[in-house]
């Protein structure tokens, strides 16, 4: 369905972290990598934020899942299709 370099520049594009692409006959199958979460936490009286990185995994559609569960995390998904377009844009 969709190659290596648009996974990759989408994973850019999100500011997310690439882990593991598995590929399936020269296209992708399901890729592992890292999301950024900014979390506020407390420490010594003070009121900090710290980035925590959560894994997930992606599947060929650019659909995210949870790491270890089929549990969906819509707010993650790839945008794959728009990478694709602007990717033609500029080859014209």
């Amino acid at each position: 369905m969709y190659n290596t370099t648009i996974f990759e520049l989408a994973m850019n594009a999100c500011s997310y972290k690439l882990d593991h692409i598995f590929l399936k006959k020269r296209s992708v199958c399901k890729i592992y990598g890292k999301v950024p979460i900014a979390k506020r936490v407390t420490i010594d009286g003070e009121r900090k934020t710290i980035v925590r990185w959560k894994q997930l995994r992606w599947n060929d559609a650019g659909q995210c899942f949870s790491m270890y569960s089929s549990k969906r995390q819509r707010k993650y998904d790839l945008p794959l299709r728009s990478i694709e377009e602007q990717q033609k844009m500029t080859k014209q």
